[in-house]
Parts: structure tokens; sequence; C-alpha cells
């Protein structure tokens, strides 16, 4: 990310995809982000601080008729999210890409377990990153410790179109830690397996 031009900075409070508040630097509000659950699936709701929607993103339940998950930007009808955000299918290319109104490309990198999203423009052939995801950490320097809070910071170029930035953002971060969940729960169970199949052996069980 350039550090030559002005970088605006969006705070997320608390680092949580689906229940947050985001706000700009002069800690007025932006966005508010709200998933409510129910019998037929899931919704997330982001809207700018006025109330008015970004995007409502639907996440039906498994079985429903419709499709799994759909996305209503602003004030436009439901569609498919794979119109709207498509993703790489390449095995460990971790990238998503969409459009804005006047048809300019964007993609999202560091869509998978363990890694921090970043989102590059096709003006310059994807070269350079106009925003950027820190998560929330802690600062040792103090005594007790700080928190830093999670931070989506954009160049010019990217709050040119920033209700469409934080709307994708939102929506693959939240499914980037669903999968990173289950990554992690797959390995604490390989972990036990083998921890398990170790002690079998040792006993002659």
């Amino acid at each position: 990310m350039s550090t030559s031009e002005a970088i605006t900075r969006l705070t997320l409070d608390p680092d949580n995809a689906r229940n947050t508040t985001i706000t700009w630097e002069d800690s007025t509000v932006a966005y508010t982000v709200q998933t409510e659950m129910s019998n037929q699936g899931t919704t997330m709701r982001i809207c700018k601080a006025g109330g008015s929607p970004v995007a409502i993103i639907q996440f039906r339940a498994r079985g429903s008729p419709f499709n799994l998950v759909s996305v209503a930007l602003g004030d436009q009808e439901p569609i498919a999210i794979g119109k709207w955000l498509s993703t790489s299918m390449v095995p460990f290319r971790n990238h998503a890409s969409f459009k804005d109104d006047s048809g300019r490309k964007y993609k999202w990198k560091g869509t998978g377990p363990g890694e921090s999203l970043q989102l590059f423009a096709e003006d310059d052939d994807y070269k350079e990153c106009i925003a950027r995801f820190y998560y929330s950490s802690k600062s040792w320097k103090t005594d007790p410790p700080t928190t830093i809070p999670a931070t989506l910071t954009l160049l010019p170029r990217a709050e040119e179109i920033h209700d469409l930035v934080v709307a994708s953002f939102l929506y693959l971060e939240r499914e980037r830690r669903v999968k990173e969940a289950a990554t992690n729960i797959r390995a604490e169970v390989n972990v036990i397996a083998g921890m398990q199949a170790s002690m079998c052996i040792n006993t002659t069980c």
C-alpha cells in the first residue's frame, strides 16, 4: 500500500465481521453490521449510519429451494452472491473479484484461512494494494497491555467505492473466518486422534 497517498482508516469494534460498528477516524459511525438467525437461515445487514442499507446478505438454510447465499445491494433486487462476487475455483488461489457500477474490476486476495484480505484494482494490473485489513492486536508497550482495534485501510482509489469495498470485505471476512475455524477444528481432531493412536500402540490395545 502506497504511503504517499492519504489513507482512510475505518475501525471495527468489535473485531467481528458478523456484528460490529465501523467508525471513521473521527469516531463517527460509518456503518453498522448486524447478523440475525432464524429457521429460514441467517441474514447479515450492512447499513450506513443513517440506517440505509448498503447490502443485505441472506444465507439460506440448507434444503431451501432458493439460492443458498444471495445479496441485495442498496435498493436493488437480491441476486445470487456469485453474480456479484466471483471466487476462484483454482486450489490455493484465494481471491474473489467484483466490478463497480462503471464496470471497473477489483480483486480481493487473501480469502483463505490464516490470511489477511487485501484489495487490488485492474487499473494497474492488480499491482498496488488499495485496501487492507488489519486484525485487532495487543500492544505490550504499555502496562497493562492495550488493545489495538481492527482497521480497514483505504487509499483514495478504494474510497471512491467505499460502500462496495466494505460490503464485499465483510462478506469475505465472515466466510474466511468460518473456513479458518473449520480448519482449526480439523487440526485439533487430527492431533487428538494421533495422540490416541500413539497411546493405543504403547498400551498394545
